[in-house]
């Protein structure tokens, strides 16, 4: 019964801190009031929480010794290897890969397949390129590269070599 009316106050203490801070995004000079809301607030869930850990701890059997300890135990947020050791973001980007893909000495090097010039036939050309954006519309999502099929139809407006010398060039 005590914590149902525990509960209900802090219930009450919420609404009205979240009522006072709506009130003062509207009106500023209602301000400080929002802030003593919320502290009144924070405090006594702070109080309900140092209560409740009281109580639990009066009324432990010894079962509950692993609950205890659950409740108690330091948690540590989700960090990535080497922790907060990073000061740029290649240096954190070099050390996941090599948490993650460590280096295989076993590894057998490949060569790099030699560039091999496309046949005139094989050659992809603008009439293609132009083609594949006809039916790609401006407002569907973009693709793995993140660049909007829009920003293609441009660039294929400006100067239709560009995309099909970069395809064959990939390609190549």
């Amino acid at each position: 019964m005590v914590e149902t009316l525990v509960d209900s106050r802090i219930t009450q203490l919420r609404k009205d801190f979240t009522c006072a801070a709506r009130k003062a995004k509207i009106d500023p000079t209602l301000t400080q009031d929002a802030k003593e809301k919320k502290k009144t607030y924070q405090s006594n869930v702070k109080r309900a929480k140092v209560a409740h850990w009281r109580t639990f701890l009066e009324n432990a059997k010894k079962n509950d010794v692993w609950t205890a300890h659950q409740f108690t135990k330091k948690r540590l947020g989700v960090m990535v290897p080497g922790g907060h050791a990073h000061v740029s973001a290649s240096s954190l980007n070099k050390s996941i890969m090599q948490h993650f893909f460590p280096p295989n000495p076993g590894l057998i090097a490949l060569q790099p397949a030699a560039f091999v010039r496309l046949e005139r036939k094989d050659e992809v050309d603008a009439t293609e390129v132009s083609q594949a954006l006809q039916k790609s519309s401006n407002n569907s999502a973009p693709g793995p590269d993140q660049v909007p099929y829009g920003v293609w139809k441009g660039i294929h407006t400006v100067n239709h070599h560009v995309i099909p010398k970069l395809i064959n060039h990939l390609l190549s």
